[in-house]
């Protein structure tokens, strides 16, 4: 019986040894081609402004692109190891070092979301080169946060690539190099924005995008508590406004915009020690900057994706926390309807109350419940909540009718029609790198 076995196993051995060499030879990618190229083909940037790429990634044929997370796609949050991409600095002085997670642009996008180019398809991403980690992070703590930095520290020449460690079988793939000039600003308003950084205690926070109080990596933006500034110490959010107000046609104002924007939407302001859910007035100002900074050709695409990203979000937050301080107020309907505590705590009173509004406006719709409401209620107790309900303020914030509403949604909607253009993200603004003909633009 031993016999027979070992005789199987070498049989085996042998079949494989033959077979594998054609295997390999069959999927081996020897024509997929890595490129980076610097945005608008600038490979000069300011110092303290951040190098964004363009990613491409073709397959010349004939087989298929054999890459463990099928293409391009978003880089990879801490958890995963290691980060889809690296990238290779050479600095000034002559010494090198690798580059991992200067994007966190990992946005709820799965592995199995995306595809691998096929023969004479390409794929396109975007890719912030500006805070990154110098060697690969292995956890998620407040440790492995302290240990990013700038890219690029100090003005200079440096030379760049891009490893894509999962081609299989050959390990990796290695895009061209480029060369890449980080100078000190030359023009006065580009000294005076670049002076308000330098000066400031967090001169570097333009060199990647603003998501609310954290990134990707579940790390603050920058050092917490508190991110966004308190007394004695001035506010980046005012470092911004400075920028805007007094270098209006300096080359930082799109980035100061696209910060100062962010971080209003999501509820920060000066002075707040935390988010303000419902400062509406703060926030829509922070939804104005961050439309003018989505519209703004010198920004570079990624960070016009990051600004619509965060519209669509805190647009959509904005509303409800609206809707639930609007629901606080109105009265219960165990005092205006005399139905017992039990039940009162069972319906929904923001539901009574906006189907009351919408039947004594006339404003209907395939969702409005009157049904439902006609079935719980007395045709009396209807109209005390009609009564109530065209009376009481709170009842359209309440119920999604109001003007501020309405202009959330606008404003939602339209961010996430233009997130749906962006060549990485599908017809609904997910994320979602689909492959194009070689040949498009």
């Amino acid at each position: 019986m031993v016999t027979r076995l070992r005789k199987a196993i070498l049989l085996l051995a042998f079949l494989v040894g033959c077979l594998w060499p054609s295997m390999v030879a069959a999927q081996t990618p020897t024509s997929v081609v890595l490129t980076i190229k610097p945005y608008n083909g600038q490979h000069e940037i300011l110092e303290l402004l951040p190098l964004v790429l363009t990613i491409e990634l073709k397959n010349l044929g004939p087989g298929p692109a054999f890459l463990q997370y099928a293409g391009l796609t978003p880089d990879s949050s801490i958890y995963r190891d290691p980060p889809h991409y690296r990238f290779e600095v050479r600095r000034p002085d002559g010494t090198s070092v690798s580059v991992f997670l200067a994007d966190w642009v990992c946005q709820q996008s799965e592995p199995s979301q995306h595809i691998a180019p096929k023969p004479g398809e390409k794929q396109r991403i975007e890719y912030c080169l500006g805070i990154g980690f110098f060697e690969r992070p292995k956890e998620r703590s407040s440790k492995s946060f302290e240990k990013r930095a700038a890219v690029f520290s100090e003005p200079g020449q440096y030379e760049i690539w891009l490893v894509i460690p999962y081609a299989w079988p050959k390990g990796s793939v290695m895009s061209n190099r480029l060369q890449i000039t980080v100078t000190r600003p030359r023009t006065a308003q580009d000294l005076l924005a670049f002076g308000l950084l330098k000066d400031s205690r967090w001169p570097e926070i333009l060199l990647t995008p603003l998501s609310g109080d954290i990134n990707a990596l579940g790390f603050p933006i920058l050092p917490y508590p508190p991110i966004l500034g308190n007394p004695p110490t001035t506010s980046p959010l005012t470092i911004c406004r400075q920028i805007l107000e007094r270098c209006p046609d300096s080359a930082y104002v799109p980035y100061a915009r696209s910060f100062l924007g962010s971080a209003l939407a999501s509820g920060w302001t000066e002075a707040s020690r935390g988010r303000q859910k419902t400062n509406y007035r703060s926030r829509m100002e922070g939804f104005h900057l961050l439309q003018q900074a989505a519209k703004d050709p010198r920004l570079p695409l990624r960070f016009r994706e990051q600004a619509l990203v965060t519209a669509c979000h805190e647009a959509y937050s904005v509303g409800s926390h609206l809707s639930e301080d609007a629901n606080k107020q109105l009265p219960s309907l165990e005092s205006v309807l005399g139905i017992s505590k039990e039940r009162a705590e069972r319906e929904s009173k923001s539901f009574a109350y906006g189907v009351a509004y919408r039947l004594a406006k006339g404003v209907s719709d395939e969702h409005d419940g009157r049904k439902t409401l006609r079935e719980r209620y007395t045709p009396e107790q209807i109209e005390k909540l009609k009564a109530i309900a065209v009376e009481n303020p709170h009842v359209p914030m309440a119920d999604g009718f109001s003007p501020e509403h309405a202009e959330l949604q606008k404003i939602s909607q339209w961010a996430s029609n233009e997130l749906a253009k962006i060549p990485w993200r599908n017809q609904w603004g997910s994320v979602k790198v689909r492959p194009q003909p070689i040949s498009a633009p």
